[in-house]
């Protein structure tokens, strides 16, 4: 009897044993189970959405949708395709599992509200030849050459270098070019000149002598502005380029070349050309720091929330911060000037708005072309916008960066 008591103690217990290792086996199938999914050949991905719930992504391409609908947002949200590597889709695919063993596929998996900045991306690529270069890029996230966009943070500089009582009392003529120390000529887009101006005067004509001679000024050494530049953000001279994520992708930051206030490529970089460059994004993001009065970037993010196959929904997205740019009182002078700006040049042509702004004419492919940048922020206490558009050849085109940024504001605030 003793014997057989044992025996079916024994027995139960591999049974138990056996019950409970089918149970984990299940629980990681059901786990792993999507992962290689994921991995497979067939997978389906699940959906993203705008804001609005319009569809961006919809994990396979295969919908009933218009004619190039995906085209406005094609090169930043990309595709599971391999082609777009630096883009939502790829950098955050786990995301989107769309299969659950249990269930199995789940077309209405893996949501997320995103902020839409050109390809369709329903189309593939068999015409990738022939596409012209950037198409498979959001140029947002790369550097552009800002033309006087770029006097913003050179107004920045100044600022946190002499303060603003000091810099206000300054001001400087221009008769249309400026030659310096080393006689090479610093060129005004106003041929006559300006005369006689101050350094509100010379935001709003955007004057190039004015901010060559500022460059050149004894108040504003040569490592103060590497400093404050190095603060913003840049990468100056050799310094190793750095990268703003934004939900893994990888945003490039602005670099430029500094070696000599008095020196030509010096004054012309801090005017906006020469060897700068900057990303639309890292412009805009500077202009949230002004906005909001703190010195403070508003960091931005593309995934707002993601819901899993089983229903439980993660926020991936929050409102944060960046470090110390510059000062409180830097922000309030750079705020004013440019709804000053605003207030005097584009009350026409962008109506509606209590608009903050600087605008900037690039020179690029070797002054070729030209192309057209707006910059800045509306006040609304409801619509905090902050904003960067990019005309590229803004001479090949019927529409104005006043246009884009008026149909962009008037979409976002209705």
């Amino acid at each position: 009897m003793k014997s057989i008591r044992r025996c079916q103690r024994v027995i139960t217990l591999f049974i138990m044993l056996f019950l409970i290792g089918m149970a984990v086996l299940v629980v990681r199938i059901d786990r792993d189970a999507p992962f290689y999914m994921m991995h497979s050949e067939d997978h389906e991905l699940g959906i993203v959405y705008d804001r609005s719930g319009d569809v961006l992504f919809d994990g396979t391409g295969t919908g009933e949708y218009e004619e190039n609908h995906f085209l406005d947002v094609g090169n930043l949200i990309g595709d599971d395709k391999g082609q777009m590597e630096n883009t939502l889709i790829a950098q955050n695919i786990d995301l989107l599992n769309n299969y659950s063993f249990s269930e199995g596929l789940i077309r209405e998996g893996g949501k997320a509200a995103i902020s839409v900045p050109s390809i369709d991306v329903t189309k593939g690529y068999g015409n990738i030849a022939e596409m012209k270069s950037g198409t498979l890029i959001s140029k947002a996230m790369y550097g552009t050459v800002p033309g006087s966009t770029q006097k913003i943070p050179t107004l920045i500089t100044a600022l946190e270098l002499m303060g603003t009582e000091k810099l206000f009392s300054k001001s400087y003529s221009c008769s249309g070019k400026y030659v310096n120390a080393y006689g090479d000529e610093i060129v005004c887009h106003y041929s006559s000149g300006h005369g006689m101006q101050n350094i509100q005067q010379a935001i709003e004509n955007s004057c190039n002598p004015f901010f060559a001679q500022l460059v050149a000024d004894p108040d504003m050494p040569l490592e103060g502005i590497k400093r404050i530049y190095r603060t913003l953000g840049y990468s100056v001279n050799d310094d190793e380029p750095q990268y703003i994520d934004i939900n893994g992708i990888q945003c490039e930051t602005a670099s430029t070349v500094l070696t000599d206030t008095d020196e030509f490529n010096t004054q012309w970089g801090c005017i906006g050309q020469g060897e700068t460059l900057v990303s639309p994004v890292q412009m805009m993001m500077w202009e949230s720091a002004i906005a909001n009065g703190t010195g403070k970037m508003t960091m931005p993010y593309l995934i707002d929330r993601a819901s899993d196959t089983y229903g439980d929904v993660s926020v991936l997205g929050s409102t944060r911060f960046s470090k110390q740019l510059f000062s409180e009182d830097t922000a309030s002078a750079v705020r004013q000037i440019l709804l000053t700006n605003g207030a005097d040049h584009y009350a026409v042509s962008v109506p509606g708005y209590t608009l903050a702004v600087k605008s900037g004419t690039a020179q690029v492919l070797e002054g070729a072309e030209e192309n057209a940048l707006l910059t800045g922020f509306i006040v609304d206490d409801r619509h905090p916008i902050a904003f960067c558009v990019l005309l590229e050849n803004k001479y090949g085109t019927p529409v104005t960066a006043e246009q884009i940024l008026k149909t962009m504001l008037d979409s976002l605030c209705s």
